[in-house]
């Protein structure tokens, strides 16, 4: 019987079933990665944006004595905005051998020099080897130094004649940002050849050593070996910000301007004024009222309160007993004894006044949280907890002080809300909504992140 064979279309479309699956496999992989990479850039760009709008907000702060109402404002006041910059400076530390150069000096300075003296001299000049190291500490605007060797010329003196003199100039050059700003000119002219090597004192060294036989020419003259670099009159945009100023308010990743708020300072302050037997005002019902009340009551026999505590103090530092302290029982009796001993002296329509102040720093979102009667009057005078609590409540439990309680009247008197704008913050919100690919590519959609992150009042959530 012949063998039967079998059909290889089965085979053929498991093999293409298997390479799309490898396709779909590879779209899984790839398309992702993509997307978190591109994520982290975002990212990374939309904290860079924020640290620079937050500097921009700042620095419309200093120019306008006052805080932006939007993004826009901020850069349509800084676009125009413009400083006088200092021409960039470098320095230089001198590396020769100064005593050397202190005898030579005291030689040229003899009117009648002896043979030994000019021989000294001589041996001096071989000796002596003027060397600098050229260095900066303004890294954010140098970039680097450029070196100009001008050879061997003739240069003019201050009494008319020439000197022959090898020449260098070394100019820092500045970062693009900085473009605008003039830069100082090193300037070394000496009779003898003249090296400047780098440094090479790292990666990021900018440092030059510069060398000559003998000494360096101070500029004719003068007694320096700079010339000064001319200062520029800039936009504030180009000084002080890192990135253009028109990109600053945009989330790299949505197209839209980022948010900016104030922070605010709210301040409140307030009294209440209690009458014993009052004729005006409302009944003292709440906690946090009977505990204003109690509190200006003890208040009165704070002396007597602080007389007790001190004697209890000396004693126990004429026992020997350095350390010691009041325990918190202690503390709490003597408070209500002392506070019990003044009811007798109370008088009728007799006066007591509880005052409070406080503050709370918050975005002016808050607003309408933070100004709210309830709020007020909770934050000035709230129902105090646990130990701060306690005088109060073994007060509240004697039925000469309940008796008290009821017969007084109490009369509030709050102020507004006083609102102040401290800072700003900054915040990059990511919608949900972004897309980073398209088509049949949206199969492979990653979540994108909740938020870039904020910058409150300078403090960064990233760091």
């Amino acid at each position: 019987m012949a063998a039967v064979q079998k059909s290889p279309g089965g085979s053929i479309v498991l093999k293409v079933l298997i390479a799309i699956l490898i396709v779909v496999l590879g779209y899984t992989i790839w398309f992702p990665k993509q997307q978190w990479q591109q994520q982290a850039r975002d990212l990374k760009t939309a904290q860079l944006r924020l640290e620079n709008l937050h500097n921009a907000g700042s620095l419309f702060v200093y120019f306008n004595k006052r805080y932006p109402h939007s993004i826009d404002e901020i850069v349509s006041a800084l676009d125009t905005t413009f400083i006088d910059a200092e021409p960039v400076h470098f320095e230089i530390e001198v590396k020769m051998n100064m005593d050397l150069m202190a005898e030579r000096e005291d030689l040229l300075r003899v009117e009648f020099r002896t043979e030994e003296d000019e021989q000294r001299l001589t041996q001096l000049q071989a000796l002596i080897r003027d060397s600098l190291l050229v260095t900066t500490e303004d890294t954010m605007r140098i970039k680097d130094f450029t070196i100009h060797d001008l050879g061997r010329n003739t240069v003019a003196q201050p009494d008319g004649g020439g000197l022959d003199l090898y020449q260098v100039r070394i100019v820092a050059q500045v970062k693009p940002l900085y473009a605008g700003i003039g830069s100082d000119t090193l300037c070394l002219d000496s009779e003898h050849p003249i090296t400047v090597i780098e440094r090479k004192a790292g990666d990021l060294s900018r440092d030059l050593w510069a060398s000559t036989q003998g000494k360096f020419i101070a500029r004719p003259g003068t007694t320096s070996l700079f010339a000064a670099g001319p200062s520029a009159r800039m936009p504030v945009k180009s000084y002080s910000l890192s990135l253009p100023l028109d990109e600053i308010g945009v989330c790299p990743t949505t197209k839209q301007p980022f948010l900016m708020k104030h922070v605010c300072k709210y301040g409140f302050k307030g009294a209440y004024r209690f009458t014993i037997d009052g004729a005006a005002g409302e009944p003292i019902t709440t906690p946090g009222q009977q505990h204003a009340f109690l509190g200006a009551l003890k208040d009165l026999a704070s002396t007597a309160i602080g007389t007790v505590f001190g004697v209890l103090a000396d004693s126990a530092m004429t026992a020997g007993n350095a350390q010691y302290r009041i325990p918190d029982e202690t503390q709490v009796a003597v408070t209500v004894k002392e506070t019990l001993a003044l009811l007798p002296k109370l008088k009728p329509r007799q006066e007591l006044v509880a005052t409070a102040d406080q503050s709370r720093v918050a975005g002016v979102d808050s607003l309408d949280y933070y100004t709210a009667d309830a709020l007020r009057t909770d934050l000035l005078f709230p129902e105090f907890q646990g130990k701060l609590a306690e005088p109060f409540n073994r007060l509240l439990a004697d039925e000469r002080i309940k008796d008290l309680v009821a017969r007084v009247r109490m009369q509030p008197a709050l102020d507004a809300v006083k609102v102040d704008t401290v800072g700003l913050a900054v915040y990059s919100p990511i919608t949900g909504e972004e897309k980073y690919q398209r088509g049949l590519k949206r199969l492979f959609e990653v979540k994108p992140p909740e938020n870039h992150g904020y910058i409150y009042n300078g403090t960064k959530s990233w760091e």
